[in-house]
């Protein structure tokens, strides 16, 4: 598979379980969604961090901390970037010392966030796989959804994570939720699904509901504008995301032309279940 980045199995045995126990336990994977479906762009991504409970308690905090100090109820990747909303009127200054205070709570972590981020191009989707493939294998935001869902999983099997472990998934509300979150629940029903049992629970909400969307909310947007300007010429990565990637355990694949076409095969003849073609992220 063309994967961009990728995270160190013997790192992430580590962090998945960084107590060490064999006991059960729950990663808690908070992700959003951020794509433009004009014909000038279509790409679609969906990306988020994956960490315990008590790392992401100390991780709100400290995000509501700077929230409330800078005047905003919450942090929104394209409205900062647009500066409208609760941003209308800023500096590039005070975006950026706003922007830089929140990197620093999730890169300055004992205990290292996990990201996951998935993309793909509609148009060369559209262009290389037949229509019953993209049937079996779903829409652009759902290949991007279940593909973080299965990295995770997988991950966590071929790190030796002990089998108590599971992973619930929480993302933001948006057009696709319902099937969304049908289509985890089928992942975690089919048989055929090697790593199922990694599956505990999804489900939607906002982000006044849980702050933690509003950090899915940075890498999800950053790693589109990283892909967007990958596909348009723009090959550098902005300061943000290298900021984030530096500092986390981290797992990116692109579904680009290249990578499309080396598994058309394998998605157009797959027998699949209810959850359709899954894919196997980590091939080494």
């Amino acid at each position: 598979m063309s994967v961009k980045s990728q995270i160190s199995i013997k790192d992430v045995a580590g962090r998945m379980n960084p107590s060490g126990k064999h006991y059960m336990g729950l990663l808690w994977f908070y992700c959003d969604e951020s794509y433009e479906s004009k014909a000038v762009s279509r790409t679609y991504v969906v990306a988020g961090f994956a960490a315990e409970e008590k790392i992401w308690k100390s991780i709100e905090k400290g995000w509501q901390r700077i929230n409330k100090a800078r005047g905003v109820e919450r942090f929104h990747a394209s409205h900062l970037n647009a500066k409208d909303h609760e941003f209308a009127g800023w500096t590039a200054q005070r975006s950026k010392r706003y922007t830089q205070a929140l990197l620093k709570i999730i890169t300055s972590q004992k205990l290292k966030l996990n990201a996951i981020a998935v993309g793909i191009m509609a148009d060369d989707y559209e262009k290389i796989i037949s229509p019953e493939g993209r049937k079996k294998f779903g829409h652009p935001y759902l290949v991007c959804f279940k593909s973080c869902v299965s990295h995770i999983a997988l991950t966590m099997d071929k790190a030796g994570v002990h089998p108590g472990w599971k992973v619930s998934v929480i993302f933001d509300r948006n057009e696709f939720e319902e099937d969304a979150e049908k289509l985890f629940y089928a992942m975690k029903d089919d048989t055929r699904y090697k790593y199922r049992h990694r599956l505990q629970n999804c489900t939607r909400g906002t982000w006044q509901e849980f702050i933690a969307l509003q950090v899915a909310d940075l890498i999800a947007y950053e790693t589109y504008r990283y892909l967007h300007g990958q596909n348009f010429g723009n090959k550098k990565a902005r300061k943000a995301i290298e900021k984030m990637f530096a500092k986390n355990a981290f797992g990116s694949y692109y579904y680009d032309a290249d990578l499309l076409r080396e598994i058309k095969n394998e998605i157009e003849n797959a027998e699949c279940g209810s959850a359709g073609f899954i894919p196997i992220l980590t091939r080494n």
